[in-house]
């Protein structure tokens, strides 16, 4: 038996699925033969609260029916347990902890963009407490809040705009196993947009593609699917970021008919350059930018013969003085990678040439305890450090106005690398080791 599509969930399902098993279940009483579901499952590309609902509905009626049960694991569109991480997705807490005493029926309602109220039906009386459980993106599931054990509500005010939330609800009693919810996963739609840095990017300028506007997906971004697969950068958030050889970062697995967003302050009415950076094993995709009613042309990413590679092409537009927003568009995802973006104003000098130019030092490296950035940068009066680990993940952010100091203790040995916002959008990266 298994879930391919569509929806599925209404108390029509369950009530199908439930005639199902008593039929089963009175043959296998009528004849004295024992019986048992060889496999089920539901492919991961159906809606995930069809999916885990159908999971969970598929335990309780064995449990409830006496019939054994074994789910279908495939390592790839079935999958269950995650072989190249060797770890395993939700399923398994679903196969493991269900019971049909335990909280179900999950549902979520939003109020404006950062309270979120989630309701259960509560099957039993006797718990001692509820434990409710959040994750976003790729990450695990981590306790909220412990409540009475009667509760069927909980409010969550530390909800964000465009952000997706997994839910569950976990039963305690000092007399039995712990009885799981299935998890419920629902998106907080956006409704406010932030500059990633707190202030439009200057054109002429330089953007990195992964500092998108903060916002949420339909807002500031369109990704085909919730998850950051390679889960670096903004681990929350649905566009794809990577880490680069480098040390920097880079939009990866870009689908056709997605787009990021910018906010930008243009300096002066007149044409611009627009050179992106791009990294594609095979080539062949296209790409194009939006500054409101201005569309520049369709621009063709060539092969680098390696995801790592970069590349620059360009397209010149003319575009109006003042604040906007910049749309980087795939219209064609011929697979590419893309690093950043260079706006130079058609005839100047390139827009990271200056007079005074910006220099910073990190020390000391390797690094125990302690790392402290220096910058010197005439442009501006601070500047932004962010430390990121091995894998893309953010683990420290400070504003330096000239020398400051990051506490890096606890944090385990390894190469780190550290990232510094200059002036004019100029980036630079150092790696850094922990030891």
């Amino acid at each position: 038996a298994g879930l391919a599509q569509g929806t599925w969930g209404t108390s029509a399902d369950r009530a199908e699925l439930t005639n199902k098993f008593e039929s089963v279940a009175n043959w296998s009483a009528s004849n004295n033969v024992p019986v048992m579901i060889s496999e089920f499952g539901a492919i991961r590309g159906a809606d995930f609260n069809s999916r885990m609902r159908h999971y969970s509905a598929y335990v309780e009626e064995s449990l409830t029916h006496g019939i054994a049960f074994q789910a279908w694991d495939d390592g790839g569109d079935f999958g269950i347990y995650q072989r190249e991480e060797r770890g395993w997705n939700e399923v398994k807490d679903v196969l493991i902890h269900t019971y049909p005493d335990g909280p179900t029926d999950l549902a979520t309602t939003v109020e404006g963009d950062s309270v979120l109220i989630l309701s259960w039906v509560n099957r039993r009386s006797d718990f001692a407490s509820l434990v409710v459980e959040r994750r976003t993106g790729n990450g695990t599931f981590e306790q909220l809040a412990e409540i009475a054990g009667n509760a069927t509500t909980y409010s969550d005010s530390s909800v964000t705009g465009g952000v997706t939330y997994d839910y569950r609800v976990v039963g305690r009693s000092p007399a039995d196993a712990d009885r799981h919810s299935y998890p419920f996963r629902v998106r907080v739609l956006p409704t406010k947009r932030f500059n990633f840095h707190g202030a439009p990017f200057m054109i002429p300028g330089v953007i990195e593609a992964e500092d998108y506007d903060i916002g949420g997906e339909g807002l500031t971004y369109h990704d085909t699917e919730e998850a950051n697969i390679p889960g670096a950068y903004r681990p929350s958030e649905g566009v794809d970021v990577e880490p680069r050889d480098d040390g920097g970062f880079q939009v990866a697995y870009v689908e056709s008919g997605e787009w990021l967003e910018y906010t930008v302050d243009v300096a002066d009415d007149g044409d611009y350059t627009l050179t992106t950076s791009v990294a594609s094993l095979n080539g062949g995709g296209q790409f194009r930018f939006e500054f409101g009613r201005r569309t520049s042309q369709s621009l063709i990413v060539p092969s680098t013969n390696s995801w790592q590679t970069l590349t620059t092409v360009s397209t010149t537009l003319a575009l109006d003085a003042g604040e906007q927003i910049m749309r980087f568009f795939i219209s064609s995802a011929s697979p590419f990678n893309i690093d950043r973006f260079v706006i130079e104003r058609v005839g100047a000098t390139a827009v990271e040439t200056d007079s005074d130019p910006p220099t910073f030092d990190v020390f000391p490296n390797p690094a125990r305890d302690w790392l402290r950035v220096s910058v010197t940068d005439a442009r501006s009066s601070s500047v932004q450090v962010e430390l990121f680990d091995s894998l893309g993940r953010r683990l420290r952010t400070v504003t330096s106005t000239g020398s400051e100091e990051i506490k890096v203790d606890g944090l385990p040995r390894g190469v780190y690398v550290c990232r510094v916002h200059l002036g004019a959008g100029v980036v630079r990266f150092i790696k850094v080791l922990l030891v």
